[in-house]
């Protein structure tokens, strides 16, 4: 399942960046997120313990980040645990300000059944992506 959230964000780049650069940070920002660091490395092959809340299930695994171009892009693929791969975008935008965008591909295990479970959560991951932005957004602005 393939969910993207975008939203656009009046604060300089480099303030925004700082918030997605390092993914032990991101229960500030992800909330219902744990992001615990693996490998004790920041960066790319840096790897992460993380879990998520969806419903009343913790899911997760462990994963590694797979590309990083500071101030644009952080990608992560997942390693073990739930099949997953993450990124963040930051590009301008046209109208101003930066268009930062969060891509979550997931697949849950189980054949049919993990296709209706990933049917089933969709609504529920893309609504937790919206708050996680609308988050990012007040917090990289608040600084402003």
């Amino acid at each position: 399942m393939k969910v993207e959230q975008s939203v656009v964000v009046h604060a300089p780049r480099q303030r925004i960046w700082r918030l997605v650069a390092e993914p032990a940070r991101y229960p500030r920002i992800l909330e219902g997120t744990t992001w615990r660091s693996h490998n004790g490395h920041r960066g790319l092959g840096a790897r992460y313990d993380v879990r998520t809340r969806v419903g009343s299930a913790q899911v997760g695994g462990q994963v590694e980040v797979s590309e990083l171009e500071p101030g644009y892009d952080l990608a992560w693929v997942s390693v073990t645990g739930l099949d997953q791969r993450g990124r963040w975008r930051l590009r301008e935008h046209p109208a101003g300000g930066i268009e930062v965008t969060l891509r979550l591909r997931y697949a849950s295990p189980g054949g049919l059944l993990g296709l209706l479970a990933d049917l089933t959560s969709s609504a529920l991951v893309r609504a937790r992506m919206r708050e996680w932005l609308d988050h990012l957004k007040t917090l990289a602005e608040a600084r402003a």
